[in-house]
């Protein structure tokens, strides 16, 4: 990569040949490619996914939730309302959308800040995964 695009596209950029240049069928020219970017989306998935899980999860273990949950905090909600869980649910959604948009908005803004900020959620939401998947 040239000094002049390092300089356009940062120093993530990967430049990386079209594929419609070769002739499938799209005019002539390079294809960027901003890996980390890719992999900063990759990890808000991976969190946004294990975070819908554990929701799925709270609903399939409704019936005795409140005796395996270890949040204090996520208890006191249970309790509100044991029957449907709504608050417990629409607090966990809504922690989970403002953790993305919180995220989001660091990449954005200060991407060296956001990389291993989203890095440290993610490894903490993939120890939950393993934790809900094996813990007795």
């Amino acid at each position: 990569m040239s000094r002049e695009q390092r300089e356009a596209y940062g120093e993530g950029a990967l430049i990386v040949p079209n594929l419609r240049a070769l002739g499938v069928g799209a005019p002539a020219g390079l294809q960027l490619i901003d890996r980390v970017a890719v992999l900063f989306y990759v990890a808000l998935a991976t969190i946004g996914l294990v975070s819908a899980y554990d929701a799925h999860l709270v609903r399939v273990y409704s019936s005795f939730i409140l005796d395996i949950e270890r949040n204090p905090i996520c208890a006191i909600l249970i309790r509100c309302d044991p029957e449907h869980l709504t608050y417990f649910v629409v607090a966990k959604a809504t922690g989970t959308i403002l953790v993305l948009i919180a995220l989001t908005m660091l990449f954005a803004w200060r991407r060296r800040l956001a990389l291993p900020v989203v890095t440290g959620v993610t490894v903490f939401q993939l120890g939950l995964l393993v934790y809900l998947n094996t813990a007795t």
